[in-house]
């Protein structure tokens, strides 16, 4: 009978395959860790918007990869040995189907970052940019959204497929115009040469067409959350971008968005929405848009 050493360092793996399934659950662990401290951060005021969201979008994208790498199935000849070592003897981690199991098991007591994580997208963009807000108002004058009645003032709509773009005059009106965004007419059209003017249009076009690019998708029936997620995740950046520099955006709407985006982001990637919640986000999407649209029109 083997004897037990108590000053030998234990060892929490005798394969190959072993050692990595380890750690990348040190990984995972670490990212978790990591974001916490950065969400406390923020919130104390230690770190500015400037830094905390790339750093944020950064560690959110590597903890996904982790994630993966985690709950995924050996293969291979890494698969045949875990196994293999499955019986009483195996050294191989406790499986793990996600975040919650991952979190409980560990004992990670850190609500900021569970939160963060099933989000999926920094505060700064699930609750709007201070920053961003106070210094829109600068540059916005004379943009190239639907100007003052009268001002002649119009705006380009581009669609998702990269074809004809919509000029919605002040008068209501609308014609089809191969050539993209354009200024407004008059005092507008020199206002919309200036930067701001250009960077306004360039969200509204991306905007509009993050909208489209989503409710096409959900029309063309792709259900599964790998489709669905980064096209959602895309149109809420895009979303709460234009509303902090026009200066306020839709809550009820950007509510709803964020409301199906975490209920995606706790989905596995393979996993599917059905055929009624399809509809209801269908339905609240295209809503958002419409409102969207109508404060467009009443700048």
């Amino acid at each position: 009978m083997a004897t037990l050493n108590p000053y030998e360092e234990a060892r929490l793996y005798t394969t190959a395959s072993e050692r990595e399934q380890w750690e990348n659950l040190a990984t995972l662990f670490s990212l978790i860790v990591t974001l916490d401290y950065l969400e406390l951060a923020y919130v104390r005021g230690g770190v500015s918007e400037a830094a905390y969201t790339p750093a944020c979008t950064r560690l959110l994208a590597q903890y996904k990869t982790a994630l993966k790498l985690v709950t995924a199935p050996p293969t291979g000849f890494g698969a045949a040995a875990t196994g293999a070592g499955a019986g009483a003897g195996s050294s191989r981690p406790p499986p793990v189907q996600g975040l919650d199991e991952f979190m409980r098991m560990y004992k990670m007591d850190m609500p900021a970052a569970h939160h963060r994580l099933l989000v999926g997208i920094p505060a700064t963009i699930e609750h709007g940019s201070s920053s961003s807000s106070a210094g829109g108002g600068s540059g916005s004058g004379g943009n190239a959204a639907p100007g003052p009645r009268g001002t002649g003032g119009h705006t380009g709509i581009g669609s998702a497929n990269g074809g004809h773009h919509h000029h919605h005059l002040a008068n209501g009106s609308t014609h089809a115009s191969p050539h993209g965004l354009s200024g407004g007419g008059g005092s507008g059209g020199a206002g919309g040469a200036n930067g701001g003017g250009r960077e306004r249009a360039k969200q509204v076009a991306e905007t509009t067409q993050a909208f489209i690019t989503f409710t096409d998708a959900l029309k063309l029936k792709l259900r599964a959350k790998d489709s669905l997620h980064p096209l959602l995740s895309e149109l809420v950046v895009c979303y709460t971008r234009n509303g902090e520099s026009s200066g306020g955006v839709n809550e009820e709407g950007r509510a709803k968005m964020l409301h199906w985006l975490i209920q995606l982001n706790q989905m596995r990637a393979s996993d599917e929405i059905d055929e009624e919640q399809a509809r209801q986000l269908l339905f609240d999407i295209e809503g958002t848009y419409n409102e969207w649209f109508r404060s467009l029109q009443d700048e």
